[in-house]
C-alpha cells in the first residue's frame, strides 16, 4: 500500500513546450525515464506557460499512470532574495515582476520593455500627490500645484497663479500681491 501511494505522487521534468489552445492545457512530463501527458494544475487566478525542463509535481489521478495532473514550477529561475512575509510574482525568464515588500512597499519592474495599464480611469494618490488618467484627462498634482491635460487645453497651476495652455496660445493669471511695508 506505501509503495503505491508514493508512485502517486513524484516529482517530474517539463520535455516539452505546454500547450495552452485546450480546455485542459496539457505538458509532457518525464519521470523515471517515463514520458506522459500531464494535465497542469495552478492555484486559482494564478497561470502560466513553464519553459522546458521546469520542475512538476506530478500526481497519478486514481492511481492511474495516463491519468496525471502536475504542479509546475521552476526553481532554476525563480526570484531570490526575498524577506519573510515577502512576495514576487513575474516572469522568471525575463525578470519582470511585481514584489511586495514587507514593509509596504511596491516595486514594479520592467526592463525590457513597456508596462501597459488599461482602464477608464487610473488614479494614483499618495498624501498629498496624485495622479489621475483617462481617455480624455490627465491631471498631476503635487502640494500647491497641478497639471491638468484635456481634449481642448493645458493648465498649470502654481500657489494662486494659473496658466492656461490652448492652441491660441498661453494665458497668464498671476494675482499681484502688494509689498509690505
Amino acid at each position: 500500500m506505501f509503495n503505491k501511494l508514493c508512485q502517486m505522487i513524484k516529482r517530474s521534468i517539463t520535455t516539452q513546450t505546454q500547450s495552452d489552445n485546450t480546455f485542459n492545457p496539457t505538458v509532457k512530463v518525464s519521470s523515471f525515464s517515463n514520458v506522459t501527458d500531464s494535465e497542469v494544475i495552478y492555484p486559482y487566478g494564478y497561470y502560466a506557460v513553464a519553459p522546458v525542463n521546469s520542475q512538476a509535481i506530478t500526481l497519478n489521478i486514481l492511481g492511474q499512470e495516463n491519468n496525471q495532473s502536475s504542479f509546475v514550477y521552476n526553481n532554476t529561475n525563480r526570484f531570490k532574495g526575498l524577506g519573510v512575509g515577502e512576495v514576487q510574482v513575474g516572469g522568471q525568464k525575463t525578470g519582470n515582476s511585481i514584489k511586495f515588500f514587507n514593509n509596504g512597499d511596491i516595486n514594479i519592474k520592467n526592463d525590457q520593455g513597456f508596462i501597459s495599464l488599461s482602464a477608464s480611469n487610473i488614479n494614483i494618490e499618495h498624501d498629498k500627490s496624485s495622479i489621475l488618467l483617462n481617455d480624455s484627462n490627465i491631471k498631476i498634482k503635487h502640494g500647491v500645484g497641478s497639471i491638468s491635460l484635456n481634449t481642448t487645453n493645458m493648465v498649470l497651476k502654481f500657489g494662486t497663479a494659473v496658466f492656461t495652455i490652448t492652441e491660441l496660445g498661453i494665458n497668464c493669471n498671476v494675482p499681484i500681491v502688494s509689498p509690505t511695508p
